[in-house]
């Protein structure tokens, strides 16, 4: 979604914003699944108990699995990121602090 908005952003900017509302609701939807101060990814969701309850955050009987496979589980998540930010987030520097922002002025960075 953010290749496709970057692509028409000039040509077709109401459909470009679309595509980039439609990727990042996407990217938070999957930020929502992470887990402790970290952002510790799950493996995935047991729904039934099959990998059994001591394998679950929590150890909940049914839910997120406590393991996973970190650079293949958080790739997903930080290459849109990244190419979110340096193509279509809104950057700006004031008073040497520089800020990211998205389509709807939500701030999503900022740096000192």
């Amino acid at each position: 979604y953010f290749e496709a908005a970057n692509d028409i952003r000039d040509s077709s900017p109401e459909e470009a914003r679309a595509y980039e509302l439609d990727g990042l609701t996407i990217l938070r939807a999957m930020a929502n699944h992470h887990y402790g101060p970290y952002g510790f990814l799950t493996e995935g969701v047991d729904w039934n108990n099959h990998v059994g309850q001591k394998n679950h955050v929590d150890d909940a009987l049914f839910g997120a699995i406590k393991y996973t496979e970190p650079f293949l589980n958080n790739q997903h998540i930080v290459e849109p990121t990244l190419y979110y930010l340096e193509n279509l987030a809104q950057k700006a520097v004031k008073g040497g602090v520089t800020q990211w922002r998205d389509c709807e002025d939500t701030l999503l960075y900022q740096s000192p």
